[in-house]
């Protein structure tokens, strides 16, 4: 599977509510990168990871994962590989204070355009296969 295809799939999970799913799908992306893109895709897997988190009521783990995904994004305005960040930021701060006051979470939604075939995601090559790894801080 390309990237592109991945990246589509990690977007797909997480818009149908399964954020650990989309964790595993971005983090195979994640893997093949380098530098700054890098950094952008371990955003989305906080995004992912922090979700998942919020719906499970784990408030502390949320809160954390939400706040770095909100670090690491802010740094790749107004969008990356498609995905609109100005949009998701929002979201996200509204999901980090829903989770502090135990308030009913926002429905989230990344908004995607799929980047033309031609245009590059990352720089190395995408490995085959799921790996799990925590250490995305």
């Amino acid at each position: 599977m390309n990237k592109h295809s991945l990246l589509e799939l990690a977007i797909n999970e997480f818009n149908n509510g399964r954020f650990f799913e989309s964790h595993d799908s971005f983090e195979i992306v994640w893997e093949s990168l380098h530098g700054d893109d890098r950094r952008f895709m371990q955003g989305m897997i906080h995004v992912a990871i922090g979700s998942f988190y919020a719906v499970r009521k784990n408030h502390a783990g949320a809160t954390t994962q939400i706040e770095r995904a909100i670090e690491r994004l802010s740094e790749h305005r107004p969008e990356k590989f498609g995905i609109d960040v100005n949009g998701l930021l929002p979201q996200l701060v509204a999901l980090r204070e829903a989770v502090k006051t135990s308030s009913a979470l926002p429905s989230l939604q990344i908004n995607f355009e799929r980047p033309p075939a031609n245009a590059a995601v990352g720089e190395a090559g995408l490995r085959n296969g799921r790996s799990h790894n925590d250490n995305h801080s």
